[in-house]
């Protein structure tokens, strides 16, 4: 299935990880796949940029291009005739919440059987003579580690207006859209308005002061 057709279909949040993982990009490992797919679907949404869409240089107003950079978090980035440099993730979400990939736990060989190990891990074992295996729960032990670091004590009033804006966003916004892929687009578009991109300002108390796709002149 590809965008387009996934994006037209009735889709559900199981339906994101069984696009994600699809066998259509021929010659790439889980991992490459996933995220060629995933970065399709952000461009889509103009979470980043897209390349028939690409803003100015920021500093010198000329053209921006696309060139390819492993470096960088997307595999390319962008640059100017003046040679400015750009990461395309530059003021967008994923700039605020990078992707990270949790690497597997690492056990002596011939502990696990071969179907048992992690498929993900592409080149040598970090630890010599170790297999990589994966356990289900680590991703859901680590957003719980990063949630506690990140929230802190929970006195703190800060996280109160962040538990009541984010009650308040699925209350008045999300919960009047009855399916799940209506949710989730209304939500991506609000992700753009509020991380607009290269070169723009940022949305600021609702939408004042706002440069975002949709209150552009």
């Amino acid at each position: 299935m590809n965008l387009n057709e996934f994006l037209n279909s009735n889709w559900g949040l199981i339906d994101i990880g069984a696009y994600l993982h699809g066998a259509e990009v021929n010659g790439l490992n889980i991992k490459e796949r996933r995220n060629k797919k995933g970065l399709e679907l952000f461009q889509h949404f103009e979470i980043i940029p897209r390349w028939d869409n690409l803003p100015n240089c920021p500093r010198c107003n000329g053209q921006l291009r696309k060139y390819v950079d492993r470096s960088r978090t997307v595999g390319w980035g962008l640059r100017c005739a003046a040679n400015h440099r750009f990461q395309p993730t530059k003021n967008t979400f994923l700039e605020r919440n990078p992707v990270r990939e949790e690497e597997p736990l690492w056990f002596p060989a011939g502990r696990f059987a071969p179907e048992c190990l992690d498929k993900q891990w592409v080149g040598p074992p970090t630890i010599p003579g170790h297999v990589p295996f994966r356990d289900h729960t680590q991703n859901i032990e680590r957003c719980w580690r990063d949630l506690k670091s990140l929230i802190g004590p929970s006195t703190k009033e800060n996280v109160v207006y962040l538990y009541l804006g984010e009650w308040m966003y699925r209350k008045n916004v999300l919960n009047r859209i009855d399916t799940f892929a209506g949710q989730m687009e209304r939500f991506m578009h609000d992700i753009r308005r509020a991380y607009p991109g290269l070169g723009r300002r940022p949305m600021q108390l609702d939408i004042r002061d706002c440069d975002c796709h949709e209150c552009e002149p």
